[in-house]
Order: C-alpha cells, then sequence, then structure tokens
C-alpha cells in the first residue's frame, strides 16, 4: 500500500507515522519542506521505502500545494495524513477540497481547531478556513489524552489516536544505574511566554543550600532576553556550588543530543506554562494542546515532576509527581536525592506506563479503527 504524509514541520510526528504505517511493503512519500527533508535523510538514512517530494526553496506554499494535487489524485494512495501547522489554512483549503483521496487531518492544537471562534478580526480568516478543512475531514489523528476535550468542544469527525512519540525499550538497555549525582533533565525551550524557569532555578537554588550531588540540564534554546536572565542566573548558581553542576545550551542542540540526555536522566522536570496564545486562540497544555515533556515520558519511561494544573495521561499518574512552586519541588528533589530508590520505584512504573505505546501495540489499535485503504 502507498502512504502519503504532507506538510508538516512536526519532524517527530512524522517518525511515528514512518515506524506505524512503514511496514509490510508499504511506501510512504513526504511531501514537505527542506529543512525536513534534511532532517528525515539523517535519521532515516537507507530507509528505500520512502520517497521525498519537497518544496522549492523560494517557492510559495500554496504554489508547491497545488501541483501535488493531480499526482496525489493519482498516485494510488490508501492513505493521505496531513499535518498542517503552519498559518497557510487558506492554501491548505483549497488543496484539501481538491484531493480525492481518503484524507486524516493531524491536530495538534484543539482549541485553534475544533470550532475556533470568529469573533477577532485579525483571526478571522484563519479560523474560517480551519473550520471549512474540518468539515473536508472525515478522520482526524490526535492523542488519545485530548480525546474528551475534542467530544465536549464538539468534534464531529472520526478520530483515530496516534502519539506523537512510540516506546522503544532499548532505552532502558541503555540508561545509568539510579545512584549519585543524580541527574535532572529539564526540557523544552527557555521561552517566557511557555515555560516557566524561574520556578525550576529557585528550587535548585534551595537544594544546593542542602546537597550538591546532583546534576542539571536545561535541554532546551534559550529565546530572546528570558533565556539570556535564564542562562546568567544558571551561571551564577554554578559559582554558588564551585562546578557547572548546571548545564546549557547556547546553540540549538541536535536530535541525538537530547536523545543522549534524556536517556542518560534519571527524571525530568517540565516547568510548563498553563497556557499560550497560538493565531489568537488560547490553548492549554495538557486540555488542548500536548506538551513535548507529556511525549517524553512515553518514549523514554522516565518519570515525569509536573506542575499541580498540568493534565498528564491518567496512565503514567503512578510515574509522575506534582508540585505547585519552588519549596514543592525542592521538597521532592531532596526526597529523590535522600532516597533514590524512590527514583528507581518510579523508574520501574514508567517501563510498564510505556509498554502500552510500543509500535506494535499503537499498531493494533490503530488497525482496528481505521477505515479501510481507499482502493483504486
Amino acid at each position: 500500500m502507498k502512504i502519503a504524509i504532507v506538510d508538516t514541520d512536526h519532524y517527530f510526528y512524522i517518525y511515528s507515522l514512518v515506524t506505524l504505517f512503514g511496514i509490510d511493503g508499504n511506501e510512504i512519500t513526504i511531501y514537505t519542506t527542506p529543512k525536513i527533508h534534511s532532517r528525515c535523510l539523517d535519521d532515516l538514512a537507507g530507509r528505500t521505502d520512502i520517497k521525498y517530494v519537497v518544496r522549492g526553496e523560494n517557492e510559495p506554499w500554496g504554489d508547491f500545494l497545488q501541483k501535488q494535487v493531480e499526482p496525489i489524485n493519482t498516485a494510488g494512495y490508501g492513505y493521505v495524513f496531513l499535518c498542517p501547522i503552519y498559518n497557510f489554512y487558506k492554501e491548505h483549503y483549497h488543496f484539501i477540497k481538491r484531493l480525492t483521496t481518503l484524507n486524516i487531518l493531524v491536530v495538534f492544537n484543539l482549541n485553534g481547531w475544533v470550532n475556533p471562534p470568529l469573533t477577532k478580526l485579525k483571526w478571522f480568516w484563519p479560523s474560517y478556513y480551519k473550520r471549512k478543512i474540518l468539515k473536508l475531514m472525515k478522520w482526524i489523528a490526535i492523542d488519545e489524552h485530548f480525546h474528551d476535550h475534542a467530544i465536549k468542544l464538539g468534534c464531529r469527525n472520526n478520530i483515530l489516536h496516534i502519539p506523537s512519540l512510540l516506546y522503544d525499550p532499548e532505552y532502558v538497555s541503555k540508561r545509568p544505574p539510579v545512584k549519585p549525582p543524580i541527574k535532572i533533565i529539564v526540557p523544552g525551550s527557555i521561552h517566557k511566554e511557555r515555560r516557566d524557569y524561574e520556578t525550576v532555578l529557585a528550587a535548585m537554588e534551595i537544594v544546593l543550600s542542602k546537597r550538591k550531588d546532583f546534576e542539571v540540564v536545561l535541554l532546551g534554546d534559550p529565546i530572546g532576553e528570558y533565556g539570556k536572565q535564564i542562562h546568567k542566573k544558571a551561571e551564577e548558581l554554578n559559582k554558588t556550588c564551585g562546578r557547572p553542576f548546571i548545564q546549557t545550551y547556547t546553540n540549538e542542540y541536535n536530535d541525538a543530543e537530547f536523545l543522549r540526555q534524556i536517556v542518560l536522566g534519571h527524571f525530568l522536570i517540565a516547568p510548563v506554562l498553563p497556557e499560550f496564545e497560538l493565531d489568537g486562540i488560547t490553548e492549554v497544555y495538557g486540555t488542548s494542546k500536548s506538551t513535548g515533556s507529556c511525549f517524553d515520558i512515553l518514549a523514554y519511561a522516565i518519570p515525569g515532576v509536573f506542575p499541580s494544573w498540568l493534565s498528564v495521561n491518567k496512565r503514567f499518574d503512578s510515574s509522575t509527581l506534582r508540585y505547585k512552586n519552588e519549596n514543592d519541588l525542592s521538597t521532592i528533589i531532596l526526597d529523590f536525592l535522600d532516597h533514590p530508590e524512590k527514583i528507581q520505584k518510579l523508574r520501574d512504573n514508567a517501563v510498564q506506563n510505556s509498554s502500552y505505546y510500543t509500535v506494535n501495540n499503537v499498531r493494533s489499535r490503530i488497525l482496528k479503527t481505521i477505515p479501510p485503504p481507499k482502493k483504486y
């Protein structure tokens, strides 16, 4: 069977779709940007079952999409996955309405897609075209954690549950034992509008006044002045400690470095803020939009420490802890340092929880739900 993946800047979702459907002689064609094409060539090297159609460097997005309509309609694709996270909703609508294939829309932010409000003049047309796109699509793909919220918003589409990341047990075999120094991973861009790194560093300062047998990796790029301020505070704490116990990244790191660090980590902290605005619509982390850390605990079976308000997949209740402020967070860290066996217990629970999302398990559930592929 032939499968197409069209228009995405979300590489990990491409990887999930390729992993789930790139089997049994299936052939996958990815229609994408030069940036993602380069990333695919690096990470999916040697895959002869994958083909690429790449937009020109200066080619208008609408022109690129319209040029693909006839080839897609005549290629004999069983499924076409559309991942439109760019702001070219008008172009997407005019592209999708000409397709005769069996199409599945991948949705990453529910509030912005399911019945988006038409009351803000600046964002009227994006919302208008997203509504029209959703009416064209019989099927959408979201993470199962957001299913109930989609229904609450009035979603009338058929729903597939496809996570952005999948669990690979091989990660567990590469993890270090739980012993000092305990390594804490804080993933996510250091961005004022999306994350609260001040609380994390305030907690580290409290812990540092009592213990020094731990390490911290701020596994995200510094964004703007806020990023600079957080890096400066980290440097000050390193001086207080007398060694660089907090590691930071000034330039964009690659996927290999992210994977190396998170596999070596003993647990992660996700300091996400409750909400942010996207296309003029408020999205709520954990309710209408996913945060990467929720997929990190799934993919790498690593314990997570999350803000108390964040809605997390209930399957991971036994491998996550919650904090309200820097005092709560420092108490959790100190308890881990005093009792590393608690981290090991959470690790064991995490492996059991993540096993629900192995490739075979997710594929089996999808195949029971997904519509029969289109026949030509």
